[in-house]
């Protein structure tokens, strides 16, 4: 039989990845799937992504992140990829100007859902509690959890459950690392 733990302490838990000053949630799981990813892995998909923003219609989103992506690669003295060399030429020479047309930010809840998301997985990890409740409407699972330490509701918690899932192994890594720095 196992003690479960007291309601209070997976909260306390789930709030002090939450309420972390500098964003190290998000950089050590950028970290994390970096170790995991090789470097042909990731400039593929990096590709894949510009050669769909400039085959699609650009909105200002995605305009001001591949300028951003250029600055910062010419400022660090690396060679650009082909199609960001393509992109960089036609906005240098007048081809291709910022779009007028914002559509929605694609990021705005981004790193909110995804540290829930975190979140959850990491109270699973630790306290073995479930983590939701599957029509059981009594508090303890770890989104009731993440949900009163982060202040917003359980659907809200659940929504970045379902679109930023995180891979177990990366919680495991992230959650070990963020206990150290942060302390247990």
């Amino acid at each position: 039989m196992s003690i479960r733990p007291v309601f209070s302490d997976v909260v306390a838990y789930a709030r002090k990845f939450l309420n972390s000053e500098e964003k190290t949630i998000m950089l050590e799981i950028i970290k994390a799937f970096a170790e995991q990813e090789s470097e042909e892995e990731h400039a593929a998909k990096t590709v894949q992504a510009l050669k769909n923003a400039l085959d699609g219609e650009m909105d200002t989103n995605d305009f001001d992140a591949l300028v951003l992506t250029v600055a910062n690669l010419l400022r660090a003295g690396q060679l650009l990829a082909p199609e960001l060399s393509k992109f960089a030429a036609d906005v240098l020479e007048g081809k291709r100007s910022r779009p007028t047309k914002r559509g929605p930010d694609p990021y705005r809840d981004y790193m909110r859902n995804t540290e829930l998301s975190f979140a959850v997985e990491a109270v699973v990890m630790k306290f073995g509690i479930a983590r939701y409740a599957k029509g059981n409407t009594s508090n303890g699972t770890a989104v009731d959890a993440v949900s009163e330490a982060a202040k917003c509701t359980v659907n809200t918690v659940m929504h970045a459950l379902r679109s930023q899932p995180i891979p177990k192994e990366i919680v495991a890594v992230v959650a070990l690392r963020l206990e150290e720095k942060l302390g247990n």
